[in-house]
Parts: structure tokens; sequence; C-alpha cells
């Protein structure tokens, strides 16, 4: 399964698959995903299966303290769970975030997991 960074020409690809995430996950406009693939590609890999978008994550290193990585959307098809794409751990490979330079606990870390009060704290972020 080849790993690619986003690329222009994959964005509608990419929008069939986020679309798949809804309501989990909010479809942005079209232009954003063009300043993704332009700007931030080495952190939005793509898994490519057959030719499609089969899996996807979309992250975006801080400027501030590059070793931080803020994932905004983590999305694998349907078709395609349970096969080691995201956050890929079962076969060996590090989670996404590890394959992206996130330190270890935020890179395995979800959204979810992080709203809890007692994995804030372990994770040493401020809870709002």
């Amino acid at each position: 399964m080849p790993i690619t960074p986003l690329t222009v020409d994959r964005i509608p690809d990419l929008e069939k698959l986020l679309a798949l995430g809804e309501p989990y996950i909010r479809l942005r406009d079209s232009s954003d995903y063009w300043l993704y693939a332009t700007l931030f590609a080495d952190t939005c890999p793509l898994a490519i299966i057959d030719g499609q978008v089969a899996g996807s994550v979309i992250a975006f290193r801080s400027q501030v303290d590059p070793s931080e990585i803020y994932l905004q959307d983590v999305m694998t098809h349907p078709g395609h769970r349970r096969e080691g794409i995201h956050p890929g751990a079962r076969r060996g490979n590090p989670p996404a975030g590890l394959r992206l330079g996130m330190p270890p606990p935020l890179s395995h870390l979800r959204t979810r997991q992080l709203r809890r009060p007692q994995n804030v704290a372990r994770s040493g972020l401020q809870q709002r």
C-alpha cells in the first residue's frame, strides 16, 4: 500500500473519502484542500489502494514549534477498515502521528481521548 503526500490532483478523491466520515468529519472547501496540498503536503499523507484513496491524515506542523503536529482529520475508507491503515500499529507500523514525527504520547491520542480530563492531565496540555 503506497503512502503518498496529498497532491492537488487527489483532492476530489480525498473529498469523496472524507464525506464518508460525516458527521464526525466536517468536509472543508476545495480551496482548503488545495492549500493543504500546496503548503502542508508532507504532513497530509494518503494511503492508496488499487488507485483509490483508502486512507488519509490531514495534519499541520506548528510553525512556532515544528516538533508539534495538529491532527485535523484521520479517515479510513469503510471498506478498508481493520487493514492497518490508521493508526497502523497492527502490522508493526508506527501510528500515523509517529510516522509524521509527533512525540508520544500525543501521536496516538484521538481527539475524543484528549477531551477526557485524565488524558489531558497525562499529556501535559492545558484544558480549556
